[in-house]
């Protein structure tokens, strides 16, 4: 999948996360720097993979902090991801529910890069 395709996805996952993970906050530069990422209506193609590219590796700026965040089936649902991506959930949560974490699912079905570049990171950093 290309970054525009599924970063609503991981737009989604982070602004829940920063609601309900109150552990994020102890990464005070990178917690704040990701409050400002945009809506996917507002996101080029471009900043949608250097984004998506960030959940994976981002030394500095970006969205590794919600490596580890869980992808639960309503977030498909509501992103229209649903029919795409549910098989790759496949672990199951304590209260039953099928989750993966955010960038194994980046991992598995991003087409474009996972290792960072200073393209990414100056596109980030002006945000």
């Amino acid at each position: 999948m290309k970054g525009k395709e599924i970063y609503p996805l991981v737009y989604k996952v982070v602004k829940r996360a920063q609601k309900e993970n109150p552990d994020l906050k102890n990464f005070v530069k990178s917690y704040e720097w990701s409050k400002r990422i945009p809506k996917p209506q507002d996101i080029t193609d471009e900043l949608a993979d250097a984004l998506c590219t960030s959940v994976s590796c981002s030394p500095g700026v970006g969205l590794e902090i919600y490596y580890q965040e869980k992808v639960y089936l309503k977030d498909l649902h509501s992103t229209f991801l649903d029919n795409q991506l549910t098989y790759l959930l496949n672990n199951s949560s304590a209260d039953g529910n099928n989750i993966w974490k955010l960038g194994e699912i980046i991992r598995t079905v991003f087409e474009g890069r996972l290792v960072f570049n200073e393209t990414d990171k100056e596109l980030l950093i002006s945000l």
